[in-house]
């Protein structure tokens, strides 16, 4: 079974295992398979390990992908936005807060990057509700709205994670 196929079927630790052979024929060349293979594979493993709900592992896919593609002069937003999520997911919001906040930062344009975390934010608020973190998903749900109020659907999660977060205290 392929890394791809695992992915698909949603056959996380499968999917893990494919990824990290890949990134070990790598190593092995000290050479990539193909210009940014590594920060795709990285990204892609660290997408299984979400699926499996390891998150910290993930983090560090992510952080990896993220110096990969700044080795290849790229600053590109998904390392970082799919880092936030995990930290967010492993419990560590602020630190997550401190990358979406550096995506803005860094980007030559600001408001692009802010639809970027706004987007970021919102899928995190989702995550976070399925995982059962309310007070996270709530946090996030207005990080959300206050980017990009327009585009979203913040508004109405937010008062569905208060009306929870008050039923469940």
């Amino acid at each position: 079974q392929s890394a791809n196929t695992a992915t698909r079927q949603s056959s996380w630790n499968a999917a893990v295992a494919n990824y990290g052979k890949l990134l070990q024929l790598e190593q092995a060349s000290r050479a990539e398979l193909y210009l940014g293979s590594s920060i795709e594979i990285y990204l892609r493993r660290g997408i299984a390990f979400l699926g499996a709900r390891q998150y910290q592992r993930a983090a560090l896919d992510f952080q990896a992908a993220r110096v990969a593609a700044r080795t290849h002069g790229e600053n590109l937003p998904e390392p970082q936005l799919l880092l936030a999520m995990a930290l967010y997911l492993a419990g560590e919001p602020f630190i997550g807060n401190e990358f979406l906040d550096e995506a803005v930062q860094l980007s030559p344009d600001k408001e692009l990057a802010q639809l970027w975390v706004g987007v970021a934010y919102s899928s995190i608020s989702r995550a976070l509700a399925l995982h059962g973190q309310w007070e996270n998903a709530a946090q996030a749900a207005r990080e959300a709205a206050r980017l990009r109020p327009i585009l979203y659907d913040c508004a109405s999660a937010l008062g569905l994670y208060k009306k929870y977060l008050a039923s469940n205290p």
